[in-house]
């Protein structure tokens, strides 16, 4: 996690970032030439606008400032925003990403990738114009106009480099309120700052197969494991604090797997809450048939029900964990659902003081794709629990494993052809089941049939349908009852 890097070249260069986004967005000269607010000076950093908050973040090693009621939060490792939002992802957003480089690059090229990387995420993504400017640092600006979930938006990003390393800054707002907002989120970008993260970490490798590393704080247990209860692999991690108050989980997915559920299944005797065994045969394990629960519903309706020692402080959405192209492959090719958010909570862990949790969770709903209806859905977890006063620790290793989870290439490769082996073995299977399946159903049908038509001999006192209609029911089409049992025709009549 140690990025090399020459501090004091950022900290020059970062007001110059800050006005040249300014510039590069288009304020007007006499914006510019306007006398600058009153300002409080920070010991050894950026000015201040006076009344702003000062966030800082040691464990992973930035500080902003911002606008009292603004909202800071990390989305990956090296990124982090600030926005106007409680809620963290609406409104005006500032952002800013630093980075190592394992080649020479230019800035403009960096901005063309970061171009392309928001073009994946938003179809209508559109670079107005990319330039470079300076040679030390190096500095490119991008313009660009996008939609997100609340509308139309405008975005301004700059880019710097030096040496052997980049950093990226911008920020965009509704395109009604970009004007307006373009100043306060430029002196935003202006205090961002870089330093080592605090947090101590050592990489761990799952053991038996040697599938993925991940960054665990030094000290903690662990537990890594990837295990095939479906087709394809499960990764799970498990970590805890020696003294066991703390601990934390990286599901992708979660076991179990979810049926949804349909008629075709209450048909079979197989309810809501019951597992659903099919695919058993072919080692697949059941899945637990319910409903779909989005996002945070997942916790709260199935991992916390019945649980009255904790209580709920927090929900967000978390519309950034949706945005990547496997999910908009669920969203787009398979017609299916992706929803993703975070809650955090307070509860007591045995004789210890309360404890906070957290839980960041996606999930991801897929119909059955020949009826469109039932089909499966999964969820993939994030969880950390700690004292309070650990807490922010806690949640920072959280934050630092679940983004830096690496696949190893190679296991990742073989995954996938055996994943491709297996599909083959089990197609003829499947396919095998299926003519049995319908095999049955045909005979069930003509057994049915069988039994309607000889039904109707007897009621009816017709010999078949081979004479067709009008002639071998002509006799009974004339409003009388039929009398296929003596003295049953009176009967009716009286009690009608």
């Amino acid at each position: 996690m140690r990025i090399r890097i020459s501090r004091r070249t950022f900290l020059a260069a970062l007001p110059a970032a800050g006005w040249a986004l300014v510039r590069g967005a288009g304020v007007p000269v006499s914006a510019r030439a306007a006398p600058a607010p009153r300002v409080q000076t920070a010991p050894r950093g950026p000015t201040i606008p006076r009344g702003w908050i000062v966030h800082t973040n040691p464990l992973l090693g930035f500080a902003a400032a911002h606008p009292r009621g603004w909202t800071v939060r990390p989305l990956e490792p090296g990124l982090f925003q600030v926005n106007d939002r409680s809620n963290g992802w609406a409104g005006a957003r500032v952002y800013a990403q630093i980075f190592a480089l394992k080649r020479p690059a230019r800035a403009a090229e960096i901005l063309d990738l970061v171009a392309a990387l928001f073009g994946t995420a938003y179809a209508d993504f559109r670079p107005v114009w990319v330039r470079s400017t300076g040679t030390r640092p190096e500095a490119g600006l991008l313009r660009a106009s996008f939609t997100y979930t609340d509308g139309p938006r405008k975005a301004a990003i700059a880019c710097l480099v030096v040496d052997d390393a980049a950093a990226v800054y911008g920020f965009d707002a509704p395109a009604g309120v970009y004007g307006a907002r373009r100043n306060i989120l430029a002196n935003v970008v202006r205090t961002f700052r870089f330093v080592p993260p605090a947090l101590r970490v050592r990489l761990a490798q799952e053991p038996i197969e040697r599938a993925f590393r991940v960054p665990l704080p030094e000290e903690w247990r662990a537990t890594l494991s990837v295990s095939r209860p479906y087709l394809a692999p499960v990764i799970a991690v498990a970590a805890t604090h020696p003294s066991g108050n703390a601990g934390l989980e990286v599901s992708l997915p979660r076991r179990p797997l979810f049926t949804l559920p349909h008629p075709s299944l209450e048909q079979m005797g197989l309810h809501e809450g019951e597992w659903h065994t099919r695919g058993a045969g072919v080692g697949v394990e059941p899945s637990l048939i319910a409903r779909y629960h989005p996002d945070t519903r997942y916790v709260k309706d199935l991992l916390l029900r019945g649980r009255t020692d904790i209580a709920l402080i927090r929900r967000g959405d978390r519309p950034d964990l949706t945005l990547g192209p496997e999910q908009e492959a669920v969203r787009t090719l398979m017609q299916g659902r992706v929803d993703a958010g975070e809650i955090e909570y307070r509860w007591k862990f045995g004789d210890a003081p309360a404890h906070l949790g957290k839980a960041i969770v996606m999930t991801q709903m897929v119909p059955d794709p020949a009826t469109r209806k039932g089909g499966a859905w999964e969820a993939y977890l994030r969880s950390c629990f700690a004292p309070e006063a650990d807490f922010p620790a806690t949640d920072a290793a959280l934050f630092v494993a679940g983004n830096f989870l690496e696949l190893d290439p190679g296991w990742y490769a073989g995954e996938f052809r055996a994943f491709a082996e297996r599909m083959e073995l089990i197609r003829p299977i499947s396919a095998e089941l299926h003519a049995f399946y319908a095999e049955t159903m045909r005979r069930r049908g003509e057994a049915t049939l069988r039994f309607v038509q000889r039904w109707g001999s007897l009621v009816q006192g017709a010999a078949g349908m081979a004479g067709g209609a009008g002639r071998d029911y002509g006799a009974v089409g004339e409003g009388r009852l039929v009398d296929a049992v003596p003295g049953l025709a009176p009967l009716i009549q009286e009690a009608w």
